[in-house]
């Protein structure tokens, strides 16, 4: 949200290694059993919800600001500087909704009521995906391979093979599995498409909230 001295084109990319969807949660006895009833209700009690986040301008911030304008309600933003006190509140009850991951779900036992992705997740294949509901929010943190700009092409090539044939192995996707992250492997060319697109729908939604620097 700031001013930075680099751009998408300070770099070169060669690949991405993995990706993890934002799942909108809540705790097991929360009101809401399901996304429908919660965008019911935000529809009819305006500003009444608090949802939690690790941060303003995070990943799981912007999936929230996508999914309250795709679903027209209105929700109040509460940033944590982190998971842990995020999630201490919405056990706590000092917040209705939570925007995280799986691996935060199955640490804490909360109910997944919608996922931001274009497929449901293996592991928990009864949650929806907001897409199938009607709501085109789709988020990941994802994470690859940079490097400055200007990398030997050699060096680069080889790079690209290894990352390649890294993210291949049964080692590599049992150590993601354990961390509740998916492997999902996109070449170099891929990987800079993909964060380009994030990128000016992020811009989008921070300047229709306010939060872009002057």
């Amino acid at each position: 949200m700031r001013a930075t001295s680099y751009q998408l084109d300070s770099f070169d990319y060669l690949c991405r290694t993995f990706d993890v969807p934002i799942i909108v949660l809540v705790t097991q006895d929360s009101r809401f059993k399901t996304i429908r009833e919660l965008i019911a209700y935000a529809k009819s009690n305006p500003g009444k919800l608090n949802y939690a986040t690790v941060g303003p301008g995070s990943l799981p911030h912007m999936a929230a600001l996508d999914f309250s304008k795709a679903a027209g309600i209105t929700m109040n933003h509460v940033p944590y500087k982190g998971e842990g006190p995020a999630v201490a509140d919405l056990l706590g009850k000092h917040v209705d909704l939570y925007f995280g991951t799986k691996a935060v779900a199955a640490a804490h036992n909360l109910r997944r009521l919608a996922v931001a992705a274009a497929a449901r997740s293996s592991e928990a294949p009864d949650t929806p995906t907001l897409a199938e509901l009607g709501y085109k929010v789709s988020w990941s943190v994802v994470g690859g391979l940079i490097a400055p700009k200007g990398m030997d092409p050699a060096i680069k090539a080889k790079l690209h093979e290894s990352c390649a044939t890294a993210t291949r192995t049964p080692s590599y996707r049992a150590s993601l599995e354990n961390l509740k992250i998916d492997s999902a492997y996109a070449d170099g060319d891929t990987f800079k498409k993909l964060l380009a697109a994030d990128a000016a729908k992020n811009h989008e939604l921070l300047r229709e909230a306010g939060l872009l620097a002057p």
